[in-house]
């Protein structure tokens, strides 16, 4: 059962020499646990700064804006160590997919200032709210920010932080970088006809990636002749779109129908039609995807599994002794019974995207019952992140994108198949790598909640056993 962490923020340490207002927002994260165990939160933190050396707001602990939870929380800070103490008082909102664990967190925080940044880090500890049991320990980060991934509470609305001397100010300037990756943004934006808004959030990468569907990497905004680059090819695609030429994907989707329905026995007239799909559904009944023939790595792959089973077929066909003619005694003894073919297990290969990249074990399940169903939703900022799914080596999700969706995928095990090995491949890294998701495991009546991540080097494997 996943613990849900509330951060409470009572107490910051500010310069003596003169009084500085807390009042406003201030985000981070923060890492529960030790390594390879460690979890990784963000959180959120308003701050409503009083007269008396005391502090008041709202907390917010979250991996996405869709799965958080809030608390309220009080406080005082010590101006002459420049050190707070930080702990939550009552969770007023807990919004998480499935059953949840929430625990309040008691903070011991530094004020520190590096690069124009105001900072507040340090340790915590904590409990669980209901069974009051120790939900162990770990560290927290959090900077002074402008905006709130969520809402202002009203106290930031009606009052304005009293700000020192310009020398004094506590936060970031704006910098002569941020207008150029505010600018080159725009730019890039109204090339690919979204909204100007100066921030590539997942609306403007999945529409970069839908006009340049080759392009995998991530734009440095702050690299003008880069942008410009970009602009420049989509302007290209733009205007190859609109000329009467046939298109290649055509070409490629035709091509790949035909062979497809070649290996199906089926009249290849490189159209993927109900007949097309009705025979490979025979063939291979636990394809349960959309077909795409314009993926030539989907088809190739149909491909081989067919072969596969076209041959297990055949060495399975039984044999038939020769049928007497009419009239004609057979003498001697009865012609000998045909021995029983027994298909050999045939191997399936690896495929080149697990044997490049490392593989390692999040986690081992073992499962009394059959069913076997997973759940895979992203695990942070819906930012455009895509995966594809391998099941003993073969595809059973291929580039779906995660959101706070589901991708249900539904296996059934047998005594003649125990063992399950699930890798999840990063198709690409979103706007902020890595790829992370939420996996939720449920089988033989329980219930198992996974946090992995994947990137260009690194898969994520987890196996399943079934133990009748």
């Amino acid at each position: 059962m996943k613990r849900f962490f509330l951060l409470l923020l009572l107490t910051f340490f500010l310069y003596p020499a003169f009084a500085q207002d807390l009042t406003g927002i201030w985000r981070g994260n923060f890492y529960a646990g030790a390594p390879p165990f460690q979890q990784y939160y963000k959180y959120e933190v308003q701050i409503d700064q009083l007269n008396n050396n005391s502090i008041k707001g709202v907390t917010y602990s979250y991996r996405t804006t869709v799965f958080y939870g809030k608390a309220t929380f009080e406080g005082i800070w010590f101006p002459k160590t420049e050190s707070a103490l930080i702990k939550e008082l009552k969770l007023v909102e807990l919004k998480m997919a499935g059953n949840s664990d929430a625990c309040a967190m008691t903070c011991n925080l530094e004020y520190s200032k590096q690069d124009g940044k105001e900072i507040l880090s340090g340790t915590f500890t904590s409990i669980n709210v209901n069974s009051k049991t120790d939900c162990g320990s770990g560290t927290v980060y959090l900077e002074r920010v402008q905006e709130s991934d969520f809402h202002k509470e009203d106290f930031l609305l009606k009052k304005k932080p009293s700000v020192p001397s310009p020398e004094d100010r506590i936060g970031p300037r704006p910098t002569s970088k941020n207008t150029v990756v505010t600018s080159n943004t725009k730019k890039l934006q109204s090339a690919l006809g979204v909204p100007a808004d100066g921030v590539a959030g997942p609306k403007t990468m999945a529409a970069l990636r839908k006009k340049l569907p080759g392009y995998d990497d991530e734009p440095d905004f702050s690299d003008t002749d880069a942008i410009n680059k970009l602009i420049n090819r989509i302007k290209g695609n733009n205007s190859s779109a609109t000329t009467k030429t046939p298109s290649p994907v055509n070409d490629v989707s035709k091509a790949n129908a035909k062979r497809l329905q070649t290996a199906l026995g089926v009249p290849a007239d490189g159209v993927a039609g109900p007949k097309t799909i009705t025979a490979l559904k025979n063939k291979l009944p636990d394809f349960k995807e959309r077909l795409d023939v314009t993926n030539t790595n989907q088809v190739n792959d149909l491909i081989n599994r067919i072969k596969k089973a076209d041959a297990i077929a055949k060495n399975t066909m039984p044999v038939k002794p020769p049928a007497a003619k009419p009239d004609t005694i057979v003498k001697g003894p009865p012609p000998a019974k045909a021995p029983e073919v027994v298909p050999e297990k045939i191997k399936i290969p690896v495929p080149e995207v697990i044997k490049k990249r490392s593989n390692p074990l999040i986690r081992t399940i073992v499962t009394n019952q059959p069913d076997i169903k997973i759940d895979l939703y992203d695990n942070g900022d819906i930012d455009g992140d895509t995966i594809t799914v391998y099941h003993n080596n073969e595809v059973i999700a291929w580039k779906k994108g995660l959101t706070d969706k589901p991708v249900t995928i539904n296996v059934k095990a047998d005594a003649g198949n125990t063992m399950h090995e699930f890798v999840m491949v990063a198709d690409n890294l979103g706007s902020i790598p890595p790829n992370t998701a939420l996996m939720i495991i449920t089988t033989g009546g329980k219930r198992y909640q996974l946090f992995v991540s994947s990137d260009k080097q690194k898969n994520a494997k987890v196996v399943v056993e079934y133990q009748p």
